[in-house]
Order: C-alpha cells, then sequence, then structure tokens
C-alpha cells in the first residue's frame, strides 16, 4: 500500500499447491482517475537524463500505470520472496486485477517474467559511461534472480497498458495470459492512440441472448472486437474512433437506428 499513489495489492499463499496469488486493487477514489488518465506513454525501462536514452523499438507503457506500479513494486517482490520462503521457483505465481488493477498486474507480469528481484523495482536504463558505447549496455540479471515455477496473468476489466512492442515482448514471456473483457465495458477499449495494443488472449463475456455468454479468442470463429482498435496492428498511430467494431461506431449505429425506427413510427402515425 502506497499512501502517495494510492496503489494497493495483496499477496495470497496457498503451500498446499504451492501457489501464489498477487491481486491488484482497482480504481476507487481520485488518486486512481489521475493514475487512469495520464495516457501519455513512457518507455518501460525508466531513466533520466544521465541515463542511456530508449532505442526505437524499446516497448513503452502507460507513465501514469507505470508510474503507480513502481511505488510498490519492490516492496512487493521483497514480500514474494519472503512469502515463498526464499524458494520462489518452487511456486507457481499468479496475478490479477480489475481495471486500474489489471493494468497494473499486466505491467508486474513482464517485471517479473525473467525473476522476481527483491533489491529492485522496475527496470531502469543504465547510466551513460561517458567513454564509448560499449560500457552502455543493460545491466543483466543475476543468476540468483529466480524465476517462479509457472506464471499466470488472469485480469478482468484491464485497459491497454503499452505499445505493440511491449505487448509482443508480453505475449512472448508470458505467454499463459488471460484477459476477461464485459462485451460493452468501455474501459478495455482504452486508450486510444499512442500505438497501444493489447497483449495476450480475450474472453469476452456477453448478456446478450442472441451471442455466446463466453467467447474466446483463438478458441472460438470471428475476430476480438477488441483488437480492431489497437492502433499498432492497424499500422496507424492514431486508430480512429469511429473504426469498424469500436465502441462508438456500435453507439453511433445503435443511434442512427433507433432515429430510423423513431420517425418510421412517426410516418406510421401521420
Amino acid at each position: 500500500d502506497n499512501r502517495l499513489t494510492g496503489t494497493q495489492a495483496g499477496i495470497w499463499r496457498d503451500e498446499k499447491r504451492k501457489s501464489l496469488l498477487v491481486a491488484f486493487r482497482g480504481t476507487s477514489e481520485p488518486r486512481d482517475l489521475v493514475t487512469d488518465a495520464s495516457a501519455a506513454t513512457t518507455a518501460w525501462a525508466g531513466g533520466s537524463g544521465d541515463s542511456v536514452p530508449p532505442a526505437l523499438g524499446d516497448p513503452r507503457v502507460h507513465a501514469g500505470f507505470r508510474s503507480a506500479l513502481d511505488s510498490v513494486a519492490r516492496r512487493l517482490k521483497q514480500l514474494l520472496i519472503v512469502a515463498a520462503d526464499d524458494d520462489i521457483a518452487n511456486y507457481r505465481l499468479e496475478l490479477t486485477g480489475h481495471s486500474l488493477g489489471g493494468a497494473l498486474a499486466t505491467l508486474f507480469a513482464l517485471d517479473v517474467a525473467g525473476g522476481v528481484d527483491p533489491e529492485a523495482s522496475l527496470p531502469v536504463r543504465p547510466p551513460k559511461s561517458g567513454w564509448f558505447p560499449l560500457f552502455d549496455q543493460p545491466v543483466k540479471r543475476k543468476e540468483t534472480w529466480r524465476k517462479p515455477k509457472h506464471l499466470q496473468l488472469i485480469t478482468f476489466g484491464a485497459p491497454r497498458s503499452g505499445d505493440l512492442a511491449f505487448a509482443e515482448a508480453l505475449d512472448l514471456r508470458v505467454p499463459s495470459h488471460f484477459r476477461v473483457v464485459n462485451g460493452q465495458d468501455i474501459v478495455a477499449r482504452l486508450p486510444r492512440g499512442f500505438s497501444y495494443a493489447h497483449a495476450g488472449s480475450t474472453i469476452l463475456v456477453s448478456d446478450d441472448p442472441d451471442d455466446d455468454p463466453l467467447w474466446g479468442e483463438g478458441t472460438d470463429d470471428g475476430d476480438c472486437p477488441l483488437r480492431t482498435a489497437d492502433a499498432a496492428r492497424g499500422n496507424n498511430l492514431f486508430a480512429s474512433p469511429l473504426a469498424q467494431g469500436s465502441l462508438l461506431s456500435g453507439l453511433l449505429d445503435e443511434a442512427l437506428n433507433a432515429t430510423d425506427a423513431s420517425s418510421q413510427q412517426s410516418a406510421e402515425a401521420a
């Protein structure tokens, strides 16, 4: 719990199953709205003016989400090591969260996919050496950083957390990743632009009697409607908010249909 950023997470341990669960709290107070609204991106590997500049194509993530997670990441990893009795390699690690919490869980998944380092917060770029580019190399992970036995990420109503490079890196390092989304949830369709893209496999939940109650990406027919608004996948930096399959496109179609129905009823009444 970080009082400054309002970021909260909890850890649960199942000793019998050798499993650890980390759950991040979603949006619940005004400070969280500020975090949600900070849609500008920043380099996944943070740095300062004295750091090696990020290279073209390096993953970029939501600046507000990264800042919120960075405020608790180191302490959270320390607690995970303690919960695992300093034996994280023999534990399954499951990460989850709703809305904002889902975004934080997504970022944390990529961070711990390479190992749980209790001495570090989120990744940082190395300082400039001032001598030769040979020395300006990313800091290598220590051999003592242990990976969990299995890592799984399941989020609920999570927004996009990073760009296409981030999404591809997450898909590669955390293949067991599922995003459960209410079919009408606007949060899961944000942010738009800045090359934001979704990672993982979508599981759509619908209460529409004409649709299947559950639809799984990769197992059921059809394309994921959330992918149509991924700016990077469409090769556009800023995807049109009225693109086919987008939320606003659907609302506009419904409004036009309602107008046509109203006009037809008025004509029949006349």
